[in-house]
């Protein structure tokens, strides 16, 4: 019996710092939190950029560094510091966003971000904050594709073609 419960412990240990191996901090609204959520890699047009902040999950809803991705995705993103608006252009579209409001302008129209998702400013204790956005928010309001394909987030712009390989011929 006793080696049955030293096992189980053993087993318990285990796990559980595997679950926790993703733990980090994070510093928002003033405040330094435990972040044990899913943290997730990242496809823009086939390519893994190098990101400061990895996309997150947070109130349910994925979040990304802003400036990486979408200038990844050649759109131009536009950050006054002053308003704490975010504007993000690409193609003939232009999203505004602004830190902590949960609303945002659709090429001047104003929209309801859905879910109360909010932008926000993000960063690891000790580090620079980064602008985190919603990132199927924005990415389907200026037209690009977006998909969650288990543990990786996969934008593509509208002239992305994704590289094929070339079709072998029959020799003669």
């Amino acid at each position: 019996m006793k080696r049955y419960l030293a096992f189980m412990l053993a087993v318990i240990c285990v796990f559980s710092s595997f679950f926790t191996a993703n733990a980090f901090q994070i510093q928002y609204d003033g405040n330094v939190v435990d972040y044990n959520g899913s943290v997730f890699r990242l496809v823009v047009n086939g390519k893994e950029p190098e990101l400061p902040l990895a996309p997150i999950i947070f109130n349910d809803r994925a979040l990304v560094p802003v400036r990486e991705v979408f200038e990844a995705l050649d759109a131009s993103v536009f950050y006054d510091e002053r308003t704490k608006c975010i504007d993000i252009s690409y193609d003939d579209n232009t999203v505004s966003l602004y830190i902590n409001k949960s609303s945002a302008y659709i090429n001047g129209k104003l929209t309801t971000i859905p879910d109360g998702i909010t932008p926000k400013l993000i960063g690891r204790p000790g580090e620079p904050a980064k602008t985190m956005v919603p990132v199927r928010f924005i990415s389907e309001n200026l037209n690009m594709k977006v998909s969650f394909e288990d543990d990786t987030i996969v934008i593509t712009s509208g002239d992305y073609i994704e590289n094929e390989p070339p079709q072998s011929t029959p020799a003669p």
